[in-house]
C-alpha cells in the first residue's frame, strides 16, 4: 500500500500566515508551489471545485513541479450539474 499526503492548496492562508512553512522570499504563488512540491507529493486544487483551471494555468503548474507530482481536484460544479 502506498499512502501519499498533501494539503488543500499551496496558497492556503494558514500555511502562509504561520511563517513557519515557506522559506523567506517565497512571496509569489509560483515560488510557493515550487517549494510546496519539494515537501509534498500532491496537492488538492480547491479552486477547481468552482471552475476548471485554464489549460495555460495547468501547464504552468506542471512546469513548476517535479515529474510525478499529483494535482487532485474535487468534482467541478459545472461537471456534475
Amino acid at each position: 500500500m502506498n499512502i501519499r499526503c498533501g494539503t488543500a492548496g499551496w496558497t492556503d492562508r494558514t500555511l502562509v500566515a504561520c511563517k513557519r512553512f515557506y522559506p523567506r522570499g517565497s512571496s509569489s504563488a509560483e515560488a510557493r508551489l515550487h517549494f510546496y512540491a519539494s515537501q509534498f507529493p500532491l496537492v488538492e486544487v480547491d479552486s477547481a471545485y468552482y471552475a476548471m483551471p485554464s489549460a495555460s494555468n495547468a501547464q504552468l503548474w506542471s512546469e513548476r513541479t517535479p515529474e510525478g507530482f499529483t494535482f487532485n481536484s474535487r468534482d467541478t460544479v459545472g461537471l456534475m450539474a
